[in-house]
């Protein structure tokens, strides 16, 4: 496995390898790649091999390169066992520990960043063919797809973290460039010096030299009503940084027992100020203390002044996010008889789309947003508040600040944009708690929603939306400490089992240094104007580049463009004509616009116009006509 190993990372090994495996296309069982498949205590690897000259029934593909999976990547896991009597078993059972599988046929991966893997096993050995009852141990009489089945199952889906390649990562320690281009580059194994001090001081100290830099930024450095206040060892608030930006009255004694009755403690926090009107930006979660307590930090919000509190929860709770991005996964996935639908039948496919409720959260996320900017351009402060349990407050600010203030548009600012409002606040990228992983896709959903800002404003932007995809893929990679570990506290208490872990951002520069890179806009223009986004459902669009990578994959740039445009615009329209009925419908108003008419006035081309009328003549459009949205 001399290929593998040259590319393997400190402190990466081979747990266990099947030979003779195919790795099969996405569009059939027909036709595959021929060689090894291994699995790492980080990624699955697929390395092509000489195949032998028979194989039947089966086109071997020229070798193609080396894919791996990272195993914190991966969602579920599915066999396909031989069914009696038939020459390939159609029999789809979803894996897990407590399950006994005999025969198995091939193997999907299917992981959170859109993508199917199948491996055929048919020419591997048998060997006992059998998953033990309960997970246990290893043992000489399994076969080797057995070894790497039981493999999969222990170290995607570990408990409390045991099994993540984040605890086994050791990181040549070489000087490293602040400014390395990405966490791909060749520095890619080493950390700065500056981790190699007390995890504690380390954290403490980029928390405070941002913090400092934020509020001589904004304005706030000398007005008394702000100062930096110490949750001392995270007792106050365990989710929370060790430093924290408060209303200068609130830290006292009276502060510290009122944070108790905030969801997870979660009390109020400044998150941004405007340098020119004052107004400023905070975030909490919900209130849950009697009625009337609150009032302490009433006053030392001073709220004689205008306060707009905006709730998340009308929108976001943790189960909605998780249904929705289950949804979307299995719209997604050609396999699962998702986009191949597109194929056949495009129009048809979007109503599946809008079905997974998606579009709604993220239309959701940036109306939210909006009504933040609007807030605070008509002078008022704002606290946005929601669910401990769904972070909500990470998502809506985000957004809201990357509207007003044009440095979050720029590489540097965005990464810092990330770090205060979801690493540093204990935003659970990889919660190994729950087996839904239910925190994970509002990431997703922030991404999503700075997607739909970057189509509305494509040059106000430094970075573009393979940025936002690099971003995504690399928090699902389990490799850094940032993405693996919930918030400051654990990456502190922690910090025997990950102390060489390196920090996501030590290696992730603050520019980019190759203008080339397709992460760079190469249409970025400053802009300091606050940008003005609709939040209208047919400006949401299908994020194709992150959410339909297999389907495009297979076409040149070119291919890409025209099938990305086409999408876009027949959701956008589609959505926009299927609206306006329902609304006036609603309003008991005849609509006397005709499909045909819309068409025309719009001038939309012949191809989808087809679609559209197509897509009115379908049952789900006829609901979706009846819904005001």
């Amino acid at each position: 496995m001399a290929e593998i190993s040259s590319n393997m990372k400190n402190g990466e090994i081979v747990i266990t390898e099947v030979p003779r495996v195919l790795r099969y296309s996405t569009k059939d069982f027909t036709s595959g790649d021929y060689g090894v498949l291994c699995v790492t205590n980080f990624r699955i690897t697929f390395v092509p091999a000489e195949h032998p000259k028979v194989l039947p029934a089966i086109s071997i593909r020229p070798n193609r390169e080396n894919r791996c999976i990272p195993l914190t990547s991966v969602h579920k896991l599915y066999a396909a066992v031989r069914s009696p009597g038939a020459v390939f078993g159609r029999q789809k059972v979803v894996l897990t520990k407590s399950i006994k599988v005999n025969h198995i046929q091939y193997i999907e991966v299917e992981t959170k960043d859109f993508h199917v893997h199948r491996f055929g096993t048919q020419f591997a050995d048998d060997g006992d063919a059998s998953l033990p009852q309960k997970g246990g141990h290893l043992t000489t009489q399994q076969s080797p797809m057995m070894k790497l089945v039981l493999t999969l199952l222990q170290h995607c889906f570990p408990k409390e973290g045991s099994y993540l390649f984040a605890r086994d990562f050791t990181p040549t320690l070489l000087p490293c460039s602040p400014s390395s281009n990405s966490p791909a580059s060749s520095n890619e194994g080493c950390i700065s010096v500056e981790a190699l001090d007390s995890p504690a001081d380390v954290l403490r100290n980029t928390r405070q030299r941002e913090l400092v830099d934020e509020m001589q930024r904004c304005g706030i450095s000398n007005d008394e009503r702000w100062s930096i206040a110490e949750n001392r060892e995270f007792a106050v608030c365990e989710e929370y940084p060790a430093l924290v930006i408060v209303p200068l009255d609130l830290q006292n004694e009276e502060f510290a027992l009122a944070t108790r009755n905030f969801q997870g403690q979660r009390f109020p926090i400044w998150c941004w100020s405007n340098a020119s009107t004052g107004t400023w930006l905070t975030r909490a979660a919900k209130w849950t203390g009697p009625t009337g307590e609150e009032n302490v930090f009433g006053n030392a919000f001073n709220r004689q002044d205008p306060l707009a509190v905006i709730d998340t929860t009308k929108v976001f709770t943790a189960s909605r996010v998780h249904d929705g991005f289950e949804k979307l996964l299995a719209a997604c996935h050609y396999e699962r008889g998702g986009y191949g639908k597109l194929l056949e039948n495009e129009a048809s496919w979007m109503s599946t789309f809008d079905d997974t409720r998606w579009p709604e959260l993220v239309q959701g996320g940036v109306a939210l947003a909006t009504e933040v900017v609007e807030s605070m351009r008509a002078g008022s402060n704002v606290l946005v508040e929601g669910k401990a349990s769904c972070h909500a407050e990470s998502l809506v600010v985000s957004l809201a600040q990357m509207m007003m203030d044009p440095m979050f548009r720029t590489k540097a600012g965005f990464d810092l944009l990330v770090r205060k409002e979801w690493v540093a606040t204990g935003f659970p990228f990889l919660d190994f708690r729950s087996k839904k992983h239910r925190q994970c896709p509002l990431f997703l959903v922030f991404l999503d929603g700075v997607h739909q800002i970057m189509r509305q404003y494509p040059t106000a932007f430094e970075f573009s939306e393979a940025y936002l995809c690099v971003v995504w893929h690399d928090v699902l990679s389990g490799l850094w400490r940032d993405f693996v570990l919930d918030s400051d506290m654990q990456r502190v208490q922690k910090s025997s089992d990950f102390a060489l872990t390196t920090s996501y951002w030590t290696l992730n520069g603050p520019t980019f240094e190759n203008a080339e890179d397709p992460c760079v806009n190469i249409m970025y223009r400053y802009d300091p104007d606050i940008l003005q986004v609709s939040s209208q459902g047919w400006d949401i669009v299908i994020w194709g580049r992150c959410f339909l990578p297999q389907t495009l994959g297979g076409m040149d740039a070119g291919q890409q463009a025209i099938r990305l445009q086409m999408t876009e615009k027949l959701t956008s329209m589609g959505r926009q004509f299927r609206r306006r009925a329902g609304l006036l419908a609603a309003l008991g108003r005849e609509d006397t616009m005709s499909m045909e008419t819309y068409i025309a006035d719009h001038h939309i081309p012949v191809h989808l116009a087809t679609l559209m009328r197509h897509d009115a003549q379908s049952p789900d459009a006829q609901q979706h006509n009846t819904t005001v949205v």
